[in-house]
C-alpha cells in the first residue's frame, strides 16, 4: 500500500513538473492592419465610397492575410507597396490579388486571402520577406487595391502594428 501510494505521488509530482515546464503559447504573433479607402491614395487622392481594411499577421517564416472590401467594383489588383511613408508612392513589394479587367465586384467580404510567400502570393523580384518585415515594422509599407477605373490605385492604407 506504502508502495503505490509513493508511486502516484511520485507520478503526479512529474506531471505537474512537466507541465509547469512546458509552454505551447509561445511569443504573441505580430500583427498589422491598414484601413483603405480613396483618401489615402497618393499622389493623387480618389473620390470613392469603396473601403476595405488589411491584416496581416506574421507566423514564423510566412504572413498571413486577408483583405476585406466593400463597395469596391472591377478591383484587378492588390499589393504591399514600400518603402514609402503615407504622403510617399513606391514600386510593388508583394502581390496579394490580381485579377484580368474586368475585374471583380466586391459589396461586401473578402477580396483576396491566403499567406505569403507562397506560389500564389509572391514577393518581388529580389525581395526577401526579412525585408518586407522590416518595412512594415518601421510603417514603411502600405496596401494598395487597384481597379479598372484607377489602375494606379483606388483604396489605400499604410500598414501600422498593432
Amino acid at each position: 500500500m506504502w508502495r503505490r501510494n509513493m508511486l502516484t505521488l511520485l507520478g503526479a509530482g512529474m506531471l505537474a513538473v512537466v507541465s509547469a515546464c512546458s509552454d505551447d503559447t509561445g511569443p504573441e504573433p505580430e500583427r498589422f492592419t491598414a484601413a483603405l479607402n480613396g483618401v489615402n491614395e497618393r499622389p493623387n487622392p480618389v473620390t470613392t465610397t469603396a473601403t476595405g481594411t488589411a491584416t496581416f499577421t506574421v507566423r514564423g517564416s510566412t504572413v498571413d492575410f486577408t483583405i476585406t472590401a466593400a463597395n469596391l467594383s472591377d478591383a484587378t489588383a492588390a499589393h504591399i507597396h514600400g518603402p514609402a511613408s503615407a504622403s510617399q508612392t513606391a514600386g510593388v513589394l508583394v502581390t496579394l490579388f490580381s485579377q484580368a479587367p474586368p475585374g471583380v465586384d466586391i459589396t461586401s467580404g473578402t477580396l483576396s486571402s491566403g499567406a505569403f510567400p507562397s506560389g500564389s502570393y509572391t514577393l518581388a523580384t529580389g525581395i526577401t520577406l526579412d525585408s518586407v518585415l522590416v518595412l512594415l515594422r518601421n510603417g514603411q509599407a502600405y496596401v494598395n487595391v487597384h481597379n479598372v477605373a484607377n489602375p494606379a490605385g483606388h483604396i489605400r492604407g499604410q500598414l501600422a502594428q498593432n
